[in-house]
This record gives structure tokens, sequence and C-alpha cells, in this order.
């Protein structure tokens, strides 16, 4: 299973375009996983004559990887820059800060600690430390 960058663009609004993330074995199975993901949240991303889909596959070098707490700070909150191993679709600097209840030292500090593994994770093995061991304590 491969991650896709989906952009939907409808040609009557004018408007901005859709920009999401999905998974799926080919770029069709994302889109329209995307649709079914969009459809469940509100979001009309039907196949209609007027509307434009691509479909991108999401490589190692579409991801940032910044390399100091400024960096960061500067990247955009949408800026992919981490993908798990195991995982359906890459991290975003605000799924970092999700994770961390908007702290951004403590987002840094979590990306460089990833490895390989989901942030999820890290936090979750975190947890499981002493009082006054934990790495990320205002995270739990």
């Amino acid at each position: 299973m491969s991650a896709f960058m989906i952009r939907f663009l409808d040609y009557n609004n004018n408007s901005n375009p859709v920009l999401c993330l999905s998974a799926g074995d080919t770029a069709e199975e994302a889109i329209q996983s995307a649709v079914e993901a969009g459809r469940s949240e509100g979001k009309d991303l039907a196949f209609l004559p007027d509307y434009d889909c691509t479909a991108k596959e999401i490589t190692e070098d579409d991801l940032s990887e910044p390399n100091s707490l400024e960096e960061f700070q500067a990247l955009p909150s949408e800026r992919l820059i981490y993908m798990a191993e195991n995982a359906e679709l890459p991290y975003s600097k605000a799924d970092f800060l999700r994770l961390c209840k908007g702290d951004v030292k403590v987002a840094y500090r979590l990306y460089t600690c990833c490895e390989w593994q989901c942030p999820e994770t890290v936090l979750d093995e975190d947890s499981l430390q002493h009082e006054g061991e934990q790495s990320f304590p205002t995270c739990h």
C-alpha cells in the first residue's frame, strides 16, 4: 500500500483545490478512499464532470526534514515531515503539534525521537516509564 496526495479542483467554483492524503495500492483506490472519507466528513468530493482530480504518490523526496527547532518552527503546519515504517500515511508538522498539545519544542523533540516507528508508539512507550523518567509527560 502506498500513500498519495490527492488534489481535487472544481472548475465551476474556482475555489482553492481540496488537498488530502489517502492510501491505496493504486492511485484509483486512493482517490476512491479520499472520496468516501470526504463524504463522511461532510465534504462533497464526488466525481463530477467539472472536477479535476490528480493523485501523486508520496515519496521520501516529498518530505521535509527539519534539522533544528528553528527549521521546524519555520515550516508550514501542513508540511509533511515524517513517514513511519508501518504507517499508511505520512505525518505533517500539524500531526506532531496535535500529539504534543501545541507545544512546538516538545513536538520537535518527539519528531527527533522517531526513527522508524509511529510517533503515537513513542508516546505510548514513554507513558509506561516511571513518573520523572518520562520524556514527554505533557503529552499524556
